[in-house]
């Protein structure tokens, strides 16, 4: 049976850093709490800083990532046989952001199949999801481009302390690539969704997000816990086995809270929450591309991805690197 692997990932920011210090001066300024502090920021989420794209589109955070995920695999853009981007915060309904990056790409007159998928915060366990079978189960599917970019900043309501120091921009990109050597590449993926909690995370097509946090915080360990437990139980293996755990960057209360819950041994966390904010679908890739950088995750390494988005959505993926 054939697989599918990772032969490429690339990661973007945008240039513009935002300190908590001079996120809690915008909270104090639009009318938030007073009482608003650094130390209180960094103490409930875990971030000190976040980027934000002043003027750069999502399709051109994504394009940016995917130029340098493409230059680490070795291939060309008109290799590539699918483009799927996850992502919530399109400017707008159309065009659609992967026939938009195809065409930035220069490959638009191939036809090949791009599209979007709106899964928030877990847009690329959603993706891998999508493409791994398609690509697992026709040979016509050979090499895809996997972008999550998001660019929360344009949706902050700097008034609510709850939301407005969480969210901030980038892009992460995998190429992917079918192979029919075994026991490689993505291993496991589990979704899910509940549309009864949707409610908890919200974001009007004109407005702010809004989000009820200790729902989001009750909802999110326990769907990436049992996603993480199912991918485990399926490729038979266990949390020892991993190198890595990669989850989505929502809160470090969140991501600590998951890997005790797995018995994840500290070390095994990987976390760049801290740098990043939360960039929902992009937070993964990005962590992961960190990971890889810093030497954290190796060749032959056993990564697991879970995640949680509004929607509500979840999943996780185990990939071996």
């Amino acid at each position: 049976m054939a697989s599918v692997r990772i032969i490429g990932i690339g990661s973007y920011l945008p240039a513009q850093r935002l300190s908590t210090g001079a996120a809690v001066e915008r909270i104090k300024r639009a009318g938030g709490e007073a009482d608003t502090s650094s130390e209180w920021i960094l103490r409930r989420t875990g971030i000190a800083e976040r980027r934000m794209a002043e003027t750069l589109p999502t399709v051109s955070l994504a394009f940016r990532a995917s130029v340098r995920a493409l230059k680490q695999a070795g291939l060309r853009p008109k290799d590539l046989n699918l483009i799927c981007v996850p992502t919530i915060t399109a400017e707008e309904r159309l065009p659609i952001t992967a026939p938009e990056l195809q065409r930035k790409l220069g490959v638009s007159r191939l036809g090949r199949p791009a599209f979007n998928i709106s899964a928030a915060c877990s847009g690329f366990v959603y993706g891998l999801a999508v493409l791994v079978p398609m690509m697992r189960d026709s040979p016509r599917y050979q090499r895809a481009l996997l972008v999550c970019a998001e660019r929360l900043s344009r949706h902050i309501n700097w008034s609510d302390r709850g939301t407005a120091p969480l969210f901030a921009d980038g892009a992460g990109a995998v190429a992917l690539e079918r192979t029919d050597e075994d026991g490689v590449g993505v291993l496991a993926v589990n979704i899910g969704a509940n549309g009864e909690a949707g409610t908890a995370f919200t974001l009007p097509v004109q407005g702010s997000i809004t989000m009820d946090g200790a729902r989001v915080f009750e909802l999110a360990v326990e769907a990436m816990v049992c996603a993480s437990r199912e991918v485990l139980a399926e490729a038979k293996l266990a949390t020892t086995d991993l190198a890595a755990i990669v989850p989505h960057q929502a809160n470090l209360r969140i991501m600590t809270a998951v890997a005790k819950r797995l018995g994840a041994a500290t070390d095994q966390l990987i976390t760049t929450i801290r740098e990043h904010g939360n960039t929902s679908a992009a937070s993964i890739p990005l962590a992961l591309d960190w990971a890889v950088k810093q030497g954290r995750i190796k060749p032959g390494d056993l990564v697991l991805t879970p995640a949680f988005g509004g929607g509500a959505t979840w999943g996780a993926a185990l990939i071996r690197w």
